[in-house]
């Protein structure tokens, strides 16, 4: 198995899209994230405050685009962690 450094993770779930009918919407995207977080930190070994879950209203580009930026981050991410 694989050694790594460190470990990040940037996990999107969106129940509630705003361009979309109420009929459509999603309703287990937000939970199932939430749930990702965990089991990343329970079982394989993410530190909490490394991996940053963003849902509905969060999840917007530039919510993204600012976790991206902050995962290429030299200071915080090293060539031998894992990012998921």
């Amino acid at each position: 198995m694989p050694v790594y450094t460190g470990s990040h993770a940037l996990i999107v779930g969106i129940n509630k899209y705003p361009n979309l009918p109420k009929s459509v919407q999603l309703k287990f995207a937000v939970n199932d994230a939430e749930g990702m977080r965990q089991t990343l930190v329970d079982y394989f070994g993410f530190p909490a405050d490394n991996v940053t879950v963003l849902t509905d209203e969060k999840a917007t580009l530039k919510g993204i685009e600012d976790a991206l930026d902050d995962l290429s981050d030299r200071g915080k991410v090293r060539p031998d962690d894992r990012i998921l």
